[in-house]
């Protein structure tokens, strides 16, 4: 029988609707999983579900068929689940691996892992992060975003050895602290005066010093060398003329705080146009 306009348009509409109510289940089941307490490890340690996933499916799924979810809403949200965990476990691997192996180790264990996504790669493939088995093509949408990650991360980190993944971090830091007068004198060093110290101090002590302390709850990171009315001085109480002249960056965690103030901003200032005025920067 042949179907009118009407009838189409109304069992779009349907499908629409059914397409809506499946992600809004599946969300939901995927947020049910990470609240729940035998899963909760999955935050911590994405590697232990990586490594486990098909007896952990197979309880995922026995907890989410108790609360009512479908056969096929179990699946998809196992299977973000997984995605999820894959990407933690990529971006705590390489976190770990700057922190204690150094740029060169992490290259070299960079292309070493991205190379069974680089070989034989053609656009439009997919690599399942389940069973390592490539596809001819994405099957979703969300398996095509997840190529597309895969290959950012994994591709980005062997073509850009050398580069500290922080590095955005701290320029988004350094943005969001613009007016801040010691945090300006970062972002802008050319309209700065270089210190003039003794040649034999000149390449011991720094012009830029900071140090971070604690207060209620938060952590502050001050400088305890200020360049006011043009010439540097040294507060009596650094932290407190800091704090009067709004001249502090505040961080949530001690870890970041402590990173900024024993100079991870440095890497910032070497990737800059003029490595050499750079150099005098942080060495003045």
């Amino acid at each position: 029988p042949k179907i009118d306009l009407d009838t189409m348009k109304g069992i779009q509409e349907k499908k629409a609707a059914q397409l809506e109510e499946h992600g809004h289940k599946v969300n939901e089941a995927v947020s049910r999983v990470n609240i729940y307490d035998d899963f909760k490890y999955i935050k911590e340690k994405p590697g232990v579900l990586i490594n486990n996933i098909e007896n952990e499916r197979k309880r995922i799924g026995k907890m989410l068929r108790k609360h009512g979810y479908s056969k096929e809403e179990i699946r998809d949200a196992i299977s973000i689940v997984n995605q999820n965990a894959s990407k933690d476990f990529i971006n705590s691997e390489r976190e770990k691996a700057f922190k204690f192996e150094g740029q060169d180790k992490v290259f070299e264990r960079a292309e070493e892992s991205a190379q069974p996504y680089i070989d034989g790669w053609k656009e439009g493939t997919f690599i399942d992060p389940e069973t390592g088995m490539r596809s001819t093509r994405a099957e979703t949408d969300e398996d095509q975003d997840y190529l597309d990650y895969r290959n950012e991360v994994l591709l980005n980190l062997t073509e850009q050895a050398g580069v500290k993944p922080e590095i955005s971090e701290i320029e988004s830091i350094l943005e969001a602290n613009k007016d801040v007068p010691f945090v300006d004198r970062i972002i802008n060093y050319k309209k700065y005066p270089v210190r003039e110290i003794g040649d034999e101090e000149y390449y011991k002590e720094e012009s830029h010093k900071l140090e971070y302390a604690e207060a209620d709850g938060k952590y502050y990171v001050y400088p305890t060398l200020v360049y006011r009315d043009e010439k540097w001085i040294t507060p009596e109480d650094p932290f407190k003329d800091a704090k009067e002249n709004k001249n502090v960056i505040v961080f949530d965690e001690e870890e970041e705080a402590e990173k900024f103030a024993a100079g991870s901003w440095k890497d910032w200032i070497a990737e800059q146009e003029e490595p050499e005025k750079a150099n005098l920067m942080l060495r003045s």
